[in-house]
């Protein structure tokens, strides 16, 4: 996996020797960061990657730092020795300066939500990033272009993986707000079909009310399409009461659409089968240590979102 990365940096710095390398980081995503990074590459320009960053501390403040493109540099070789499914950085290949990198990535920071609140997407996490960027195989070109804009090609971390994601024709012309993600015509169908509207109504309710930061992570325009698609799928596995169902989609939100079917969970679910309490089954999930949801969450997969067959 290691050597996977330094392959791929090592062959595209190779064919685009001009080009600078930029890594954004989430300092609050590993105990070592930002100290490591002043204590191995001081020398390096960097600079706070949020626009208020000012106000966070030091020992979390997500950060855009620029490394030479010899990958043994002492920074490089720490970084190369993370696992790729940490979720703590991912690297950016650009002709274009970090001003003109960091501009372009601030201008998709921020998102409204329906209710007109506008909060920070965390674009610097690349657990999160990866839930999206990584279906670009599915889009034109013409939306790579304006997604990716001065950034000529950038590494995420998907599972256990680094894929890369390589921009046709980089440039550093302003548009209209990039795509976040483009449905098919067969996965919009999927996702927007009717559901029960008291249920959906309240479910979604209680969403942006008690869990904002959690709903933060999805492009606005994705959520309620989303809610529908977890109802459903609630549904399907069983679950009656309006409490089960609603837990049930807080559980695919913020573990991964997928988390029922994770090993680190069959116990559970096993124990469901025999009793067929969906009462019980989430209040059992809602007590299952933290390290187990880290496990589920560390294999968050949002393909998942559309893997699951819905009937009509």
């Amino acid at each position: 996996m290691t050597k996977s990365l330094i392959q791929q940096l090592s062959n595209y710095f190779s064919d685009y020797p001009t080009e600078r390398c930029y890594i954004v980081f989430d300092s609050a995503g590993h105990p070592q960061l930002p100290a490591k990074f002043f204590e191995l590459a001081g020398e390096c320009d960097y600079q706070q990657f949020l626009p208020n960053g000012a106000d966070l501390s030091s020992d979390i403040q997500p950060l855009i730092i620029e490394l030479p493109l010899d990958m043994q540099h002492p920074f490089w070789q720490w970084l190369f020795q993370l696992p790729a499914n940490e979720g703590v950085f991912w690297p950016i290949a650009s002709g274009f300066d970090m001003e003109t990198v960091l501009a372009h990535l601030r201008s998709m920071l921020q998102v409204t939500l329906p209710d007109g609140k506008k909060v920070n997407f965390r674009l610097f996490d690349p657990r999160v990033l990866s839930r999206w960027w990584p279906w670009q195989q599915q889009w034109q070109a013409e939306a790579l272009v304006d997604l990716l804009k001065p950034i000529g090609c950038c590494w995420l971390p998907v599972v256990d993986e680094w894929q890369a994601i390589l921009n046709p024709q980089p440039h550093n012309q302003m548009s209209i707000a990039p795509e976040w993600l483009m449905l098919s015509k067969d996965q919009l169908a999927q996702l927007n079909k009717a559901s029960d509207k008291v249920l959906f109504a309240n479910t979604r309710y209680h969403l942006y009310d008690y869990y904002p930061q959690v709903l933060a992570e999805y492009h606005p325009e994705l959520i309620d399409l989303l809610i529908d698609q977890a109802i459903k799928v609630a549904q399907q596995q069983g679950m009656k009461s309006e409490y089960a169902m609603t837990q049930w989609v807080i559980f695919m939100f913020s573990m991964g659409p997928t988390f029922y079917q994770d090993n680190a969970l069959t116990a559970y679910f096993s124990a469901y089968q025999e009793h067929q309490n969906d009462n019980q089954l989430i209040d059992n999930l809602m007590a299952v240590p933290a390290d187990k949801w880290q496990q589920v969450y560390g294999r968050y997969n949002a393909s998942g979102w559309f893997a699951t067959p819905v009937s009509e």
